[in-house]
């Protein structure tokens, strides 16, 4: 039975609010960087030390909706440039306006960092850090993940030019897994074989298991345990350098979890706040914006001397200040910019979704 068929909603409330859960992992983890690194402050560490989990979460989401919102262009080569298109319209635009305020933070707080030399290399580096180029050196430190979802839209896409490319994407799935298990942790293959690829893979496997079977609560609720008792066994055990041991243990658990969110979405039994929905809508802005705000008001703040309560009060009213601003972001500026952009590069009707 094809449940999908049955329940096919353009947008999942689950996933959304999960994307909403992964960026806040991810915040509290840069947050809890900044109040060690500038002011000692050292519980919030402890405490969020490996909300980078955050980001294992956004890349099994991400091969979820890059399946569930394309597969009806799959084998379908006529709309592999709109399939392009809408996914670097969603991308790039943002993240490049972005990039502007964190270089004026980078110039402002940190000037011994800007690249120097040729006018050659100086260009090429920053060409690559636009394009978001594999191994490019991040103004943004989250841009590094940017370059993986431009990765895995490449993979998906080979999909939309031939159906039979499953052949081929489980065979790159395959080799990925070889490498990860017997590589050194950095080579020069490392970026296209990386433990990250199987997060993606592990999107895309929920997908086409959830839109093929039966889908009772228990399944759900199972789901959600066994990550629960995943995270709480193994996820002290994780480092942020250690990729493939984060994907063993974090990725698995976002993939229960995501897996779960369906499942009781699909059964009508999914509740949620609709402020953690509203930062999930918002998530690819406030995790762009973040991390050059809180550089930029931290390197301000601590030329002044403040008090602990003080440093606590002003990243608190920073953090909710940033989720308000990038709500309305959202709503008032990345929305309609896209809605333009597809708008005026729109091909011939029949060649639109």
């Amino acid at each position: 039975m094809n449940t999908l068929s049955v329940f096919r909603p353009t947008t999942f409330r689950s996933i959304q609010v999960m994307r909403g859960i992964a960026c806040l992992l991810v915040l509290a983890f840069h947050v809890a960087l900044q109040l060690d690194t500038y002011y000692g402050i050292s519980w919030p560490k402890v405490l969020f030390a490996q909300g980078y989990a955050g980001v294992d979460l956004f890349f099994v989401i991400s091969g979820f909706v890059i399946a569930y919102s394309s597969q009806s262009l799959i084998g379908r080569p006529t709309f592999f440039g709109r399939y392009w298109l809408k996914r670097l319209i969603r991308i790039y635009p943002l993240y490049w306006l972005v990039l502007i305020l964190s270089i004026v933070g980078l110039v402002l707080t940190a000037p011994a960092k800007v690249p120097t030399g040729t006018a050659p290399a100086v260009i090429e580096h920053w060409l690559t850090v636009a394009l978001l180029i594999p191994g490019h050196e991040a103004v943004n430190a989250v841009s590094w993940s940017l370059s993986y979802e431009l990765y895995f839209y490449a993979l998906f896409s080979l999909l939309i030019l031939r159906r039979q490319a499953w052949y081929v994407l489980i065979g790159i799935g395959s080799v990925t897994l070889i490498h990860v298990l017997g590589a050194p942790a950095h080579t020069e293959t490392s970026f296209f074989f990386s433990p990250f690829a199987l997060e993606f893979y592990l999107g895309v496997a929920i997908w086409y298991v959830s839109a093929r079977i039966e889908r009772p609560s228990w399944l759900a609720v199972s789901s959600v345990i066994a990550a629960i008792a995943i995270v709480s066994i193994w996820q002290s055990t994780v480092t942020n350098e250690d990729h493939l041991q984060r994907t063993i243990v974090s990725g698995t658990a976002s993939g229960l979890l995501v897996f779960a969110g369906i499942v009781f979405e699909q059964n009508g039994q999914f509740r949620s706040p609709n402020w953690l929905c509203a930062i999930g809508d918002a998530s690819y802005v406030l995790y762009l914006l973040h991390l050059p705000c809180l550089i930029i008001i931290n390197k301000w703040l601590i030329g002044q001397k403040p008090g602990q309560l003080s440093v606590l009060a002003i990243n608190g009213a920073t953090i909710l200040l940033l989720m308000i601003v990038s709500h309305y972001l959202h709503v008032h500026l990345e929305k309609p910019t896209m809605r333009r952009l597809l708008i005026r590069s729109a091909k011939p009707k029949s060649l639109r979704l």
